[in-house]
């Protein structure tokens, strides 16, 4: 009977460990990393590469985000662009550069100074845009204006009072 409480103890102890193991490795101000589970602090460094299954950015990084996993939650502010794909995307960061997204549920809260590229099921943009939109999308709730261009392709298109587009 001991042997089978430890193998049971063993057993659920088995993904709490993994969730601690991470790799991490930095270059010439550049951040790596990956894990299932990563709270990445993005201060003092220019750009960021990581993959896991749920990854969180906070603070600021000077360069370019590339990020992918299953849940993103990106607070964290990009002075460069962002690629980031996952199940859901929640940008509340701004993004200095272009922002090219892709996933099932896309909320964006922070400003893109950029381009906007996304590919998502739903879209829900609330923060503005500073270059073109491009969206392939099935349900987009937009509210939030668009300095360039926009070209949406969108099963259903809901538009909140903010909603605009300066260019074409």
């Amino acid at each position: 009977m001991p042997r089978l409480f430890a193998c049971l103890a063993l057993a659920l102890a088995t993904p709490a460990l993994a969730q601690e193991e991470t790799a991490r490795f930095e270059l010439g101000g550049d951040l790596f990393r990956a894990g299932q589970t990563l709270v990445i602090d993005a201060d003092d460094h220019d750009d960021i590469f990581a993959a896991g299954e749920r990854v969180s950015v906070e603070g600021s990084a000077t360069g370019t985000g590339h990020i992918a996993g299953r849940w993103l939650e990106i607070d964290g502010d990009l002075g460069g662009s962002l690629y980031a794909a996952g199940q859901t995307i929640h940008l509340g960061g701004s993004v200095g550069g272009d922002a090219t997204l892709a996933a099932q549920e896309i909320e964006v809260d922070g400003a893109v100074a950029g381009d906007l590229r996304v590919g998502a099921s739903e879209l829900d943009l609330k923060a503005p845009v500073g270059g073109s939109l491009l969206a392939g999308v099935e349900f987009f709730d937009w509210d939030a204006p668009v300095a360039g261009d926009a070209a949406v392709a969108a099963r259903e298109v809901e538009f909140g009072d903010d909603a605009k587009v300066e260019g074409s």
